[in-house]
């Protein structure tokens, strides 16, 4: 007989067996991994937030923008999925969409590659 890491119950199964069911090894691994996913989770959030702003401001047909007016509607400079360079200016990426900054203005685009 062993006992489950999540309720202590005893239980009979293969000899590497851990948990009692799966309900327990469920909650055992939600929260082991609680703090990582909600970390993974708010990452997610602001690029989804960042995406959103961005899209709204190229289905507007504005190119270019304010650095202060992206700040206002709640956008997060330091979220971005990748930056590459081009003309020796980083261009940021929120997923399919890119935007560079220069002298206080964001210049925004619609990746088509």
């Amino acid at each position: 007989m062993k006992s489950c890491q999540e309720c202590g119950a005893s239980f009979r199964g293969r000899t590497d067996k851990k948990f009692c069911t799966a309900d327990c090894r469920s909650t055992f691994h939600n929260r082991k991994y609680r703090d990582q996913n909600n970390m993974m989770r708010n990452i997610n959030n602001c690029l989804r937030r960042n995406r959103k702003i961005l899209k709204e401001l190229c289905e507007k047909k504005l190119a270019k923008v304010d650095r202060y007016d992206l700040l206002e509607r709640g956008f997060r400079f330091g979220y971005c999925t990748h930056v590459r360079q081009r003309e020796k200016r980083p261009v940021h990426y929120c997923y399919d969409i890119a935007y560079y900054e220069k002298q206080g203005q964001v210049f925004v685009e619609v990746e088509t590659e």
